[in-house]
């Protein structure tokens, strides 16, 4: 089950989310009840997962996979009156301080409707695991952020990610992973069995963690080295990238 209360047309995704093996694909027409926060178009975390919780609740005994994208904390963060901000920052912000008061209630309000998720999915009697990540930074972010910070890219360029499970997982610190870290990850959490594919990039991230779309990669130690350069890292990363290849060719 694939969800994203939004338009299909958006990066094609009406055709893109069959071709990954969904059963069944929901988009913005399909969220007829969808809730907003005050004036800002996009549906709440809380209406979306609601859905999800109904779809959940048709689907049987068997295992299932659920991926919900969602859409209440998209841009921009100037649409509400400022009545609405539960969250204020305590320091000004210049000209970006009404867009953070929003941007951060927004989070809040994520942070209310996860907790709700997770105790709906805590009284499971089946094990469940969920993994929630950010997209990606606000588009003020290079704007207020301190300039001095060490690896200020990677900063720029990272959100918070988490492993929640209704089984009880020992918490722990995962540290800085990118997004092709994160599903062998998920699924070794889970006791899943890795594909061959999957085991590798797991195994590599205990010395390379982040592989970006650009052109560097980040080491262990969060040094950050080019594509091309000659490092004792970079067999490995080759190697990644011939199986990246292999594995997109035979889908």
């Amino acid at each position: 089950w694939g969800a994203h209360c939004a338009n299909p047309l958006n990066y094609s995704r009406g055709k893109v989310y069959p071709l990954l093996g969904f059963d069944k694909i929901m988009f913005k027409d399909d969220f007829p009840s969808a809730e907003q926060y005050g004036k800002r178009w996009d549906a709440t975390d809380e209406s979306v997962y609601s859905v999800m919780c109904d779809e959940y609740e048709k689907m049987g005994d068997s295992p299932r996979l659920m991926y919900m994208l969602t859409i209440q904390n998209h841009g921009g963060w100037n649409l509400n009156d400022s009545v609405y901000d539960t969250v204020h920052v305590l320091n000004a912000e210049g000209e970006y301080t009404e867009e953070m008061n929003e941007y951060l209630t927004c989070i809040k309000n994520s942070d209310n409707a996860f907790k709700k998720l997770t105790e709906y999915f805590e009284k499971e009697s089946r094990p469940v695991i969920i993994m929630m990540v950010g997209d990606h930074s606000p588009s003020f972010i290079s704007d207020v952020c301190d300039p001095s910070k060490d690896n200020l890219r990677l900063l720029l360029c990272s959100t918070p990610f988490f492993i929640w499970s209704n089984w009880g997982m020992e918490a722990e610190d995962m540290g800085i992973l990118g997004m092709t870290a994160l599903m062998p990850q998920l699924l070794e959490k889970a006791g899943i069995p890795l594909s061959s594919y999957y085991q590798y990039i797991y195994e590599l991230t205990e010395d390379v963690p982040v592989l970006t779309c650009y052109d560097v990669y980040y080491d262990k130690n969060e040094v950050m080295h080019y594509y091309t350069e000659d490092t004792e890292y970079k067999g490995l990363v080759d190697t990644y990238f011939s199986c990246e290849y292999e594995n997109v060719k035979h889908q």
